[in-house]
């Protein structure tokens, strides 16, 4: 015979993906409050940051140069705090699913904004690349004794776009799933 529902589940690979998410929900903060960190020490360490800027490129053009590496850090560190978000959206979705009661309205609402996050993070991607873009051009060419390496492919992914479908489609199905337990709840 078949455990109710609502039974909670002792599984391994639950736990296992609980705590790979943990590490990497903890990985990500700290990379975002790091680029925080960062964008908050920058003014007192743009004459360091624009003596490096100066030794990586051939006669930069530092006008708005810390501006936009300002905004680029920011972006990164919106994207690392949309992809925490993300995965603690998820994390809560497993950890119900480990208690019984996966369909429940507030996986739905988990679900879409883990919809919403993976759009972001799919614009910034963009937005930082851009941004990174438009930084190199404006400080000018790379000295030849420099090792930076810069790359300039960038574009939407047709994936992320499928994730943001693919999420609020699970979003309506679990809406779905917890009206109908609602129903037959109602009707024992």
């Amino acid at each position: 015979m078949n455990e109710p529902l609502t039974q909670p589940m002792n599984d391994a690979m639950l736990t296992a993906t609980r705590w790979i998410l943990f590490i990497l929900i903890g990985l990500i903060l700290f990379s975002g409050i790091m680029m925080l960190i960062g964008i908050a020490a920058l003014p007192f360490a743009a004459e360091t940051v624009t003596r490096q800027i100066t030794e990586t490129f051939v006669n930069p053009n530092m006008s708005g140069a810390l501006w936009l590496l300002t905004l680029l850090l920011a972006g990164v560190a919106l994207l690392l705090f949309l992809s925490a978000l993300f995965l603690i959206k998820l994390e809560l979705i497993i950890r119900s699913a480990g208690v019984g009661d996966p369909f429940v309205l507030i996986n739905a609402v988990r679900l879409r904004t883990m919809a919403y996050a993976a759009l972001g993070v799919q614009g910034l991607v963009i937005l930082v690349a851009v941004l990174a873009t438009w930084l190199v051009t404006t400080l000018g060419d790379i000295s030849d004794t420099s090792e930076l390496a810069i790359g300039s492919d960038y574009d939407f992914s047709l994936t992320g776009l499928l994730l943001f479908f693919l999420l609020i489609i699970l979003a309506r199905i679990f809406e779905r799933g917890a009206d109908m337990r609602e129903e037959l709840e109602g009707t024992v």
